[in-house]
């Protein structure tokens, strides 16, 4: 059976940068589709990937503005002075007033960006989804479903992201974006008979991986970005110049990972650099043993916080940091806690290097408020839970370094270990970054305490 390979990206608005560095990074690997099928902006990405249009598109990226994509920004001088936030106020205003924002600058875009003769001609097969108004339907189409003279119109449909914008008439029909009923187009690449799939998925919810007999999929979505919030519903319509900067690089990153060019989860290594993680293994895997009794846990508390544990470090139940990977995960934790930039391709000595020093700085840092001291003395899970979406990372860095300096010493109480253990229960990542710095420490013998 002959391989066909499909490129199925997601709507997504402001975030549709990320898919511009997957493709930089496709390119690279030599992954060229036979056919790309998108939503709402996927869509406008795809199509421009159809026409072999990169260089056009991250000019595109590059340059973002709300005044690329909304009238009213386009007309008014001021706005360009205001920041995010206060840009989006006004834009929620004209929205509110007109039933919906003017868009334009966008539709003038993808007017004069459109070669339909381009498109039709292209070894690429271009496809996308569009929503019938007020039926909400799904309409799923390929370029050749697409009457003449009417591409553009079809792309600036599946983008009509209805009520924020106004919806799309194409003769007698009205649509809304494609995102309302199919916003990853998987499917529709299966149906047309991909064997080789791969998905740019910059749904603020994405949806539940498929798994085809008939085609080997890849996901390409950013942990990092998910991490921070970046990729929330807020950010559809924020459209920004060093955002879509932020959004590429990290696809980039994130494509190579899922293509096994380089290693890493949230964090990007070497090739073969996870392997290093070995060193730390041993000291991370005492240091779990002296916090928790060999299976079955005989307490609660113990018991719901070692499952999370494990489970946050990749549900190897049985026997955790048997394996590199556990080790792996640990210290992203610790990198994302300590605010490790995820944009830099690391060796495991420099990643460590990094952990390490942010560590000593955040050590050195007074608490201000007492409450990192407080948390360390509950003894009420409920109150953790309590907390649970309150704590920033400054104060879980606290926590940590709190954590760690018990481990390196190797005395820890039973009253101790139960604080540390209910910690575990709402925060898995704090007692993982926790065991890994500590290791990190003894192996570099470290003079951190």
């Amino acid at each position: 059976m002959s391989v066909k390979r499909a490129l199925v990206l997601s709507g997504g608005g402001g975030k549709g940068a990320y898919q511009v560095g997957a493709w930089k990074a496709l390119r690279e690997i030599g992954f060229e589709p036979d056919m790309v099928i998108g939503t709402s902006v996927g869509a406008l990405n795809g199509a421009l990937l159809a026409m072999d249009k990169y260089n056009e598109a991250l000019n595109i990226w590059e340059n973002m503005g709300m005044e690329k994509v909304f009238t009213s920004f386009a007309e008014n001088d001021i706005s360009q002075d205001a920041n995010m936030d206060a840009k989006l106020s006004m834009l929620a205003i004209e929205i509110l007033k007109n039933g919906g924002a003017e868009i334009g600058p966008l539709q003038k875009l993808v007017y004069d960006m459109m070669d339909e003769s381009l498109i039709r001609s292209s070894k690429v097969r271009f496809g996308l989804v569009t929503t019938q108004f007020p039926k909400i339907k799904a309409v799923q189409l390929f370029v050749e479903d697409m009457p003449q003279d009417t591409i553009a119109d079809y792309i600036l449909a599946s983008a009509a992201c209805f009520p924020f914008v106004k919806t799309k008439k194409i003769g007698e029909m009205s649509f809304v974006d494609g995102g309302y009923t199919e916003n990853m187009p998987l499917k529709m690449a299966l149906n047309a008979g991909a064997t080789e799939v791969v998905v740019v998925d910059i749904s603020s919810a994405p949806d539940q991986m498929i798994v085809n007999e008939n085609a080997t999929i890849r996901y390409i979505r950013s942990k990092a970005l998910n991490n921070e919030g970046q990729l929330n519903t807020s950010r559809m319509l924020m459209f920004d110049k060093d955002l879509s900067k932020i959004y590429m690089e990290h696809a980039y990153l994130d494509t190579l990972k899922e293509f096994d060019m380089i290693d890493g989860y949230v964090y990007s290594f070497k090739k073969g650099e996870k392997y290093n993680m070995s060193q730390y293994e041993q000291e991370s895997r005492e240091r779990f043993k002296k916090l928790f009794c060999c299976l079955p846990c005989e307490g609660l508390v113990e018991r719901m916080a070692r499952e999370n544990i494990v489970n946050y470090m990749g549900k190897c139940v049985e026997n955790p940091f048997e394996h590199f990977s556990n080790t792996m995960l640990c210290s992203e934790a610790a990198a994302t806690i300590f605010k490790i930039d995820p944009r830099v391709i690391y060796s495991t000595q420099e990643f460590v290097s990094k952990i390490l020093e942010n560590f000593d700085t955040a050590k050195k840092e007074k608490n201000k408020d007492g409450k990192i001291d407080s948390l360390m003395r509950i003894v009420d899970s409920g109150i953790i839970d309590g907390i649970r979406h309150n704590l920033d990372m400054l104060e879980k860095r606290k926590i940590v370094i709190e954590i760690t300096k018990l481990l390196i010493s190797g005395k820890i109480d039973e009253k101790q270990k139960n604080k540390i253990w209910l910690v575990g229960i709402a925060f898995p990542e704090i007692i993982c970054a926790s065991l890994f710095c500590a290791a990190a420490i003894s192996v570099k013998d470290t003079k951190i305490f």
